[in-house]
């Protein structure tokens, strides 16, 4: 039977899981994406090798070539762990400044190439990206990581949004405080999303499909160093990380 009426539960906000993130290492900042995470996190270094990935998406190199960085593919294994034999070949071969590494789905640690890379050459800098565990950086954080970014869009309901916690400074300074067209465009997007759910219209539907694609030509085309938006900070501060996560397993 459906209940009608009653009381309301209480959600135990405003929930603190993106501030305490900050506190984790040195230096944090909040970007428009997750590719501006990355190039921000670029931006305390001169250009040089990086290795990354052979399976990524194009925005992930996309800031490493805007920054002048020659980028190397390393190859991964059936199960998306790293190969560390073809890593360790690459490291002898390319002598890297920086190797940046994924966890991907969650389900690769990425603690066997941390130490072999760090044994091979304590000064190569290691990026990982945690997009795909973003409610796991208690567990993830590892000290001879120098640098973690993420993509929060992917994971939370919000219009914008990336993440970098870094044992170097970050110039956060340069992070532009401009409205862009991809921040509003995803605003009327989510709201239009709400509403679908509820009506299930097809017009609204391929309305709200039609700007996400126009906001995801815009960031493709106007590729720089954004501060987050005001109204994601807001709703950072405000989600109930547990109802995430507990909802993401279940889909799991």
């Amino acid at each position: 039977m459906r209940e009608f009426g009653s009381t309301f539960e209480i959600d135990c906000l405003p929930d603190s899981y993106f501030a305490n993130m900050t506190k984790k290492m040195s230096y944090s900042a909040f970007t428009r994406s997750g590719r501006e995470a990355i190039g921000l996190a670029l931006d305390s270094f001169s250009p040089g090798e990086v290795l990354i990935p052979a399976y990524c998406c194009w925005s992930m190199a996309m800031p490493f070539e805007a920054s002048g960085w020659q980028i190397s593919y390393y190859q991964l294994k059936k199960d998306l762990s790293v190969d560390i034999p073809s890593l360790m070949s690459l490291l002898e071969r390319v002598r890297p400044k920086m190797v940046l590494l994924v966890d991907y789905f969650g389900f690769t640690p990425t603690v066997e190439a941390v130490n072999s890379i760090k044994s091979f050459d304590s000064e190569i800098i290691i990026m990982e990206d945690f997009t795909q565990c973003l409610f796991r950086i208690d567990e993830k954080l590892n000290p001879l990581v120098d640098c973690y970014v993420a993509s929060i869009r992917k994971s939370v309901g919000v219009p914008d949004g990336g993440v970098v916690l870094s044992s170097f400074p970050l110039n956060s300074e340069s992070l532009s405080n401009v409205r862009t067209q991809f921040v509003l465009k995803h605003l009327e997007a989510g709201v239009l999303k709400k509403k679908y759910t509820y009506s299930s219209s097809e017009d609204l539907k391929n309305l709200l499909r039609g700007m996400q694609a126009d906001a995801g030509c815009e960031i493709k085309n106007d590729y720089n160093l954004y501060r987050i938006s005001d109204e994601s900070m807001a709703i950072l501060s405000h989600i109930n990380v547990s109802a995430i996560r507990y909802a993401r397993k279940n889909n799991y």
